[in-house]
């Protein structure tokens, strides 16, 4: 298959959305696939890779070196168009993934969209005001928003059951919505740079102190100054901050203390070598869909210290791969309690962390979001209504056209509104024949 996989952030940026599209593309091409992503440039010009087309984007500076485009690209729409693409997956909400539904509709290309990221929780971006009252109407813009990218799509992905519950408090019901938890490359974590390890170790020196972590963004929904208010009364424990914000030059400057190490952004490469200089990873945040570095911290033994027992429970056992809290006393007895453990006892919780890790080993993920690919291959035409007839027969519309079919051919076929279908399909319900 052709596949094209839209969105508007990509490495080097080590957030959750463009490490996904990476290994995503890459173990597509290692089934045999051939793969594009398409994305922003952190220029004016449009530009091709290795199969990465980067469209003419702004670079934001003052938003730690973002880029954000428009989704009208005459000459990137012509060097897709080229490409005659089989599915086309978006992954973001902006410019170029807006473009990625403008050519699903202009071509025929059947549409996945994977809804990455808890909007809700960043409507604060929006109303940076903090005025309370205008929170609603822009939750009400966040499901809007999401209503829009879930109906045009064949198929929506989910990374976890939290996500899918909010897609249905949104009513987004007639689409084909699958829990389906991003993998990761396992192989990455657990073999990291052992030199640049003990080279990191001594350039913070690290040799023989209690070391916790926390890696992603510094930014108000991640709930992070719980964990900075924790640890910087806490003399017995060093804490390595990985990752920029919005918050970071702030948080920088209020806790410059000797035991709190802001470490600033980290390419994607040099992440897994982080991870192995801590005892623990720590995360106060209830805003994620999964956490894709709770996944990575795992798999390199680390024990968790986290709040959000939703996105969590398959992932974190209580004493046994890590710990929950809810306020800062709390996180506080958790560390406590963790090294009060002896050597073996933790040992085993970071053996228990690597074996839960396995179940999302890439090659699993890949083969399940392949088969979402074949499973959508050519259905291109939307059912737009079904209506019961009063001889028992049924009513269905397709592309503003009516066609009447029989109750056994409907229940053969399976239809549901807003599903699409493709070619073959719309043939038998054109002729009424099973």
């Amino acid at each position: 298959m052709k596949i094209g996989l839209f969105s508007d952030t990509y490495l080097p940026h080590a957030n959750g959305v463009a490490v996904c599209v990476y290994t995503l593309k890459k173990g597509l091409e290692e089934l045999g696939h051939d793969v594009y992503v398409i994305t922003c440039n952190d220029s004016m010009k449009l530009t091709m890779e290795d199969k990465v087309i980067k469209l003419p984007s702004i670079l934001l500076k003052d938003f730690y070196n973002y880029s954000v485009t428009g989704p009208f690209h005459f000459s990137g729409f012509n060097e897709i168009r080229k490409l005659n693409l089989d599915i086309i997956h978006i992954h973001t909400e902006f410019g170029v993934s807006i473009l990625g539904r403008i050519l699903s509709k202009m071509l025929g290309i059947p549409l996945i969209y994977t809804y990455h990221t808890m909007l809700e929780d960043y409507v604060h971006y929006i109303n940076f005001m903090n005025i309370d009252i205008l929170n609603k109407p822009f939750v009400k813009f966040v499901e809007m928003i999401s209503k829009m990218y879930c109906y045009p799509s064949n198929a929506v992905i989910v990374p976890s059951k939290k996500t899918y519950d909010l897609l249905m408090k949104y009513s987004i019901k007639n689409t084909d919505i699958r829990v389906l938890p991003s993998g990761i490359d396992l192989e990455r974590f657990k073999n990291p740079n052992k030199e640049n390890i003990e080279k990191l170790r001594k350039h913070f020196n690290l040799e023989g102190k209690k070391v916790m972590m926390y890696l992603g963004r510094v930014a108000k929904e991640k709930n992070i100054e719980i964990i900075l208010e924790t640890i910087k009364n806490r003399k017995d424990i060093t804490l390595l901050v990985v990752g920029e914000g919005p918050e970071f030059k702030h948080f920088k400057e209020k806790y410059d203390l000797e035991n709190i190490i802001f470490c600033g952004k980290k390419e994607y490469s040099e992440v897994p070598d982080y991870y192995n200089l801590a005892d623990g990873f720590i995360s106060a945040s209830t805003s994620e869909t999964q956490g894709l570095t709770f996944i990575e911290a795992m798999s390199t033994g680390r024990v968790l210290f986290c709040s959000d027992k939703v996105v969590l429970k398959d992932l974190l056992f209580e004493n046994e791969n890590g710990y929950f809290f809810e306020s800062i006393e709390e996180l506080n007895e958790k560390i406590d309690l963790f090294y009060s453990q002896d050597l073996d006892k933790r040992k085993l919780m970071m053996n228990k962390s690597i074996e839960i890790s396995e179940k999302y080993d890439l090659k699993l993920f890949i083969k399940k979001v392949e088969y979402i690919y074949i499973d959508n291959l050519g259905k291109i035409y939307r059912i737009q209504k079904i209506k019961l007839n009063k001889d028992g027969s049924f009513r269905v519309h397709i592309r503003n056209r009516r066609y009447k079919i029989s109750k056994e051919l409907f229940n053969k076929l399976n239809l549901k509104v807003n599903n699409k279908i493709d070619k073959s399909t719309l043939m038998l319900i054109r002729e009424n024949k099973l």
